[in-house]
C-alpha cells in the first residue's frame, strides 16, 4: 500500500471512528434517559431485589424479603432497555475494532 492509499485508509477509519463514537454517545444518552424510568417502573411493578436483615438498616426497610415482588419489574426494564443496551454493546465493539484498525494503519511507518 502506498502512502496515498494509507492516508486515505486512515482518513476513512478516522471518519468511521468519529461516527461510531457519536452513535455511542447518543445511545449512552438514551440509556441515561431510560434510567430515569427505573424508579417509576419499580413503583408500578414491584421491587426485584431484597436484603436479608433489612430492618437493621433504615435505608433498607422497604427492601426486605417481605417486600420482594419477583422479577416483574426486571422484565419491564429489560423490555424497555434491552435493545438499547444491545445497540450500545454492538457500537462499543465497533469502536474497539476501528481503534485497533486505526492503530495498525498509523503504526505502519
Amino acid at each position: 500500500m502506498d502512502d496515498q492509499e494509507r492516508a486515505q485508509e486512515i482518513a476513512l477509519l478516522t471518519e468511521q471512528l468519529a461516527d461510531a463514537r457519536a452513535r455511542q454517545a447518543a445511545i449512552a444518552s438514551e440509556m441515561k434517559a431510560l434510567g430515569e424510568w427505573v424508579r417509576p417502573v419499580r413503583e408500578a411493578f414491584g421491587n426485584p431485589f431484597f436484603y436479608s436483615g433489612g430492618s437493621e438498616r433504615p435505608e433498607r426497610a422497604g427492601k426486605t424479603a417481605a417486600e420482594y415482588t419477583g422479577p416483574a419489574s426486571h422484565d419491564v426494564v429489560h423490555q424497555l432497555a434491552g435493545s438499547t443496551l444491545q445497540r450500545w454493546l454492538d457500537v462499543a465493539r465497533e469502536v474497539k475494532a476501528l481503534e485497533q484498525q486505526l492503530r495498525v494503519a498509523t503504526d505502519a511507518d
